[in-house]
């Protein structure tokens, strides 16, 4: 047997998942009835640069709003956890995001999984935001972060920061975990790592951008170190494919459902602790929802 690891099912919010909007609610149900831990939608305006590849006409940045999506499935669901993975915050003025988040916890009876990242795509930044530079959007995100977990924790929040302000500002209903959301963060990089280990509880990096079995060895390890400095724990995750034979992704996966077993026991002995699965192609979705809750999440559970 090995470690044991928390599953969950990761959708993507853009094309061509965008075209079926039924597939979403019907994904969701059955990875609970399935007995997955979470349900995971990403968060993009515009699709971002890695592909799928799928023999459905391409649609120019066919997306749902995520934040619109979730508490629709929250509605639809019971007792399976949700989330975005990630929300470029960024983009957001914070306290909307927070409203919108406290929002859907509650309504989803506090189910909801916060995931954050600094956001990467220069184009729905210009469209939907402002685009800055790397160094000032990780240094916003945290301080963005910061505001958010007071917003969620305390009954009038004063804050000063050097981007954001508040005084008597409150925020209700509070999540129904009153200390604060759970925080999954897409860190990447050395800094967003020191910045997950100070706020975050579950550092969930994307293998389509780069979190490859030598980086996440390299990178667990740094996590680690920075964690015991700020006298924290953080939780491993990872955002992987899945794929059905014979599709063939612009960038690595898990594999396919006979051979990812091998993959995966690498990550987990790099301290991988949940895992939310992408499957391909989207009319294999359900297939591969049922085929990896029978054949590889017994092996880890």
């Amino acid at each position: 047997m090995h470690k044991k690891v928390k599953f969950g099912v990761f959708v993507s919010n853009w094309e061509p998942f965008s075209y079926n909007p039924e597939i979403y609610e019907r994904v969701a149900l059955e990875a609970e009835e399935l007995g997955y831990d979470f349900y995971l939608l990403s968060n993009h305006f515009t699709r971002p640069g890695i592909g799928t590849n799928q023999p459905l006409p391409a649609k120019n940045h066919t997306t749902l709003d995520t934040w619109s999506l979730l508490p629709y499935l929250a509605a639809k669901t019971r007792r399976i956890k949700l989330g975005a993975c990630v929300t470029p915050i960024t983009i957001y003025n914070p306290f909307l995001l927070a409203k919108m988040a406290s929002t859907v916890d509650v309504l989803s009876r506090g189910r909801l999984i916060f995931g954050a990242g600094a956001g990467y795509e220069k184009r729905e930044f210009e469209i939907y935001g402002k685009w800055e530079e790397a160094p000032v959007r990780v240094k916003k995100f945290e301080e963005s972060l910061r505001l958010m977990k007071k917003l969620w924790s305390e009954e009038n929040v004063n804050f000063e920061g050097r981007y954001y302000n508040a005084t008597d500002v409150p925020n209700e209903p509070k999540p129904v975990l009153r200390g604060s959301l759970p925080i999954w963060i897409g860190a990447m990089s050395s800094v967003m790592l020191k910045i997950t280990a100070r706020i975050g509880d579950v550092w969930i990096p994307s293998l389509p951008l780069g979190a490859t079995l030598e980086f996440y060895e390299k990178s667990s390890k740094l996590l680690a170190r920075y964690s015991r400095e700020a006298n924290r724990q953080v939780g491993y995750g990872l955002v992987a494919h899945v794929v059905k034979e014979g599709v063939n992704l612009p960038f690595q996966t898990l594999g396919t459902m006979e051979t990812c077993r091998t993959k995966l026991e690498q990550y987990v002995s790099s301290g991988l602790e949940y895992l939310a699965a992408v499957f391909l192609p989207v009319d294999s979705s359900l297939e591969l929802v049922r085929k990896f809750a029978h054949e590889i999440v017994p092996s880890f559970s």
